[in-house]
């Protein structure tokens, strides 16, 4: 399932024994099921009757919902009869069964509270009845007579997914069974669903694109297949000699000529040949957006794709099937020819030697995992190209690239290493970092945070138990104001000395891509005044998702839209799913720093004279001042 770079905080989710510990640290994030809604407290009626309300509720939206779906070409009926009705079923089974007598000044109160919300329900009814209508005409009208269930499938994911859209939340779709198992059970996705343009899996380069243009080159990853190679500013005209790789199936088009698109082998491919529609239906199945990428023949010139020509969507998921190309690029006037093979080239010894994925480190030279010596035909090492040897004698560096699993436990060896080597101060970089799991983002905070820097009504304010030294890193609050509190023991004092004067001993990089829980660590650092603010604005998600599924089953597929069965590995053993869950991944709440603030649509933005601060030159600059 292919993903924006923001749209969703986590790739895996966590077991189920995780999910159920509600309370633990080991909590799985934005990216699982919210803990049960603790009980509001200091309510004056009976318990029973708030019970009673509640399930009258349920129960009228239930039976309003069956008679829209029963009934979806008739005019709706009127709503006060049905929750008259309703009620005094309700009431009827109540007292029945508990032997409890409800006043008719309770019945009243519930039947006011509901029909207080009929508008809203009778304009929820005439939509059910319209999108029933289009599905209707879809399945009855519509001239083509051969739509399979696979098609039914995409278009009710797109009706969903574009609903959320349109309302304005882009986090949010809605999950086919397909889908929903492969984020129950990752080991079962294909290879194909993984890809990003962005770091090791691919090519290593940020794109921009300008339509009737083409692409241009934003940023290189470091160490990538691309770095040394191409530059910021490159725009990328063309690409031929493509070779495609990240999936194991080698397809024909209608003329019986190979797809270049999965074969790893093929060469002179002449593009011309190629069956569009095919094309189009293959990408369409492959990615989770299910709509119609409208590839035309005049993007496919011999054995040339021109991207002047493409959409955003076509370029990005071309760049992500192909294993390897002739990228052709326009610089400072001058076409250039950059043969390329997506992997990674260069800092393999010190990879090896501390087998870090998510954290990289320079305390010096003779101890790190960033390469100091140019590689992959640069003239520039990744030290050199963040100007790491110009940072103060006393100041190391950490770069975060994502808070996936294992990431605060790696952190914390190299913060050890980090007090072992001397060092005073640190430059924590969260640029171009898009999240990850809350709980690995709690344990770092609390890694990085201590309360000497705050009033005793700020620590008593964040002080979530008078029995532990438990604070506040964030805290996740629901439409209806239940929240979950995500906490941890400071340990500051471990890896940084007290400081000294007014300056702090972290310093924090952000740039626009730094998003979720990168935020959510930005915030942490600053409410407990343990760092400054360097670089620019942060994304701006303040919000957290999780997905829940529906009572309604589907058949689930391969990555080619056939239908199959998975054998996955459920934590009690092996079991065989040909058949799964719908669902719906979500915005169920907003997430607020320790000292409540709430960056959705704003960011942090770095106070001047660090604000706007984009290169690491200048980073680096505005580090070795602060420090002087």
């Amino acid at each position: 399932m292919n993903r924006d770079f923001f749209d969703e905080e986590f790739d895996r989710q966590m077991s189920g024994q995780q999910q159920q510990n509600d309370n633990s640290q080991n909590y799985g994030g934005w990216y699982s099921a919210p803990p049960a809604p603790p009980v509001k407290k200091n309510n004056n009626r009976p318990l029973y009757i708030l019970l009673v309300s509640v399930l009258l509720v349920v129960a009228f939206a239930l039976g309003w919902g069956l008679c829209v779906l029963t009934n979806s070409n008739e005019k709706p009926v009127d709503t006060t009869a049905i929750v008259e009705e309703t009620v005094a079923n309700f009431k009827k089974i109540v007292e029945d069964n508990y032997n409890i007598v409800i006043s008719d000044e309770h019945i009243a109160e519930a039947i006011d509270s509901v029909a207080g919300n009929t508008d809203h329900l009778t304009a929820d009814s005439k939509n059910q009845q319209i999108l029933l209508q289009v599905f209707s005409y879809l399945r009855n009208n519509y001239y083509i007579t051969d739509i399979s269930d696979y098609q039914w499938e995409m278009a009710v994911a797109a009706a969903g997914t574009a609903m959320f859209n349109t309302a304005g939340d882009q986090f949010s779709h809605l999950m086919t069974p397909t889908e929903y198992l492969w984020q129950m059970y990752p080991e079962a996705a294909p290879a194909t669903q993984t890809l990003t343009i962005y770091g090791n899996l691919t090519f290593g380069i940020v794109l921009n694109y300008t339509q009737n243009v083409g692409i241009n080159v934003s940023s290189v990853a470091d160490d990538s297949s691309a770095f040394g190679r191409f530059q910021e500013g490159d725009q990328i005209v063309k690409i031929t000699n493509m070779k495609g790789g990240r999936n194991p199936k080698v397809y024909a088009d209608a003329l019986g000529n190979p797809v270049w698109i999965f074969d790893q082998n093929a060469s002179g491919i002449i593009l011309t040949d190629i069956d569009l529609d095919y094309i189009n239906s293959v990408y369409s199945q492959l990615y989770s957006n299910y709509l119609d990428l409208g590839y035309t023949q005049d993007m496919f010139q011999e054995n040339s794709i021109v991207l002047k020509n493409f959409t955003y969507n076509q370029a990005s998921y071309v760049l992500q099937t192909i294993y390897s190309a002739t990228f052709h690029v326009l610089r400072d006037g001058q076409i250039v020819t950059i043969d390329l093979v997506r992997g990674v080239t260069g800092n393999t010894d010190a990879i090896n030697k501390y087998g870090y994925e998510y954290v990289e480190f320079y305390f010096g030279d003779f101890l790190t995992n960033i390469s100091t010596v140019p590689l992959n035909n640069s003239n520039i090492s990744v030290k050199q190209s963040r100007c790491l040897d110009q940072l103060p004698a006393d100041t190391g560096y950490i770069r975060l690239i994502q808070f996936e699993y294992d990431a605060d436990k790696e952190m914390k060896e190299v913060l050890q290493m980090f007090k072992d080597s001397g060092l005073k101060h640190l430059v924590l970089d969260l640029k171009g970092n898009p999240g990850g799991y809350v709980s690995v983002a709690t344990n770092i905070g609390a890694m990085l945070v201590d309360t000497m820097f705050l009033t005793s009504d700020q620590i008593d304010s964040l002080k979530t138990s008078a029995l532990s030294n438990n604070m506040l890193m964030t805290k996740l609050v629901y439409r209806d104001g239940t929240f979950h509190d995500y906490t941890g023991v400071p340990s500051y004092s471990k890896y940084f000395d007290a400081p000294t004067g007014t300056t702090k001993n972290i310093v924090v990089w952000t740039d626009g891509n730094s998003a979720s829980a990168s935020e959510m660590l930005t915030g942490v650092i600053l409410d407990y005044q343990t760092g400054i603010h360097m670089g620019t604005r942060t994304y701006g998600k303040g919000i957290a998702q999780t997905f829940e599924p529906l009572d309604i089953k589907g058949v689930v597929r391969d990555e080619y839209g056939e239908e199959t069965t998975y054998t996955v590995d459920t934590g009690a053993g092996k079991k065989t799913i040909s058949e799964f869950n719908w669902a719906v991944y979500y915005t169920c709440a907003k997430y607020y720093s320790p000292l409540g603030i709430n960056i959705q649509g704003t960011g942090y933005i770095p106070a001047a004279p660090y604000n706007n601060l984009s290169t690491y030159a200048d980073l680096v600059a505005a580090v070795a001042e602060y420090y002087r």
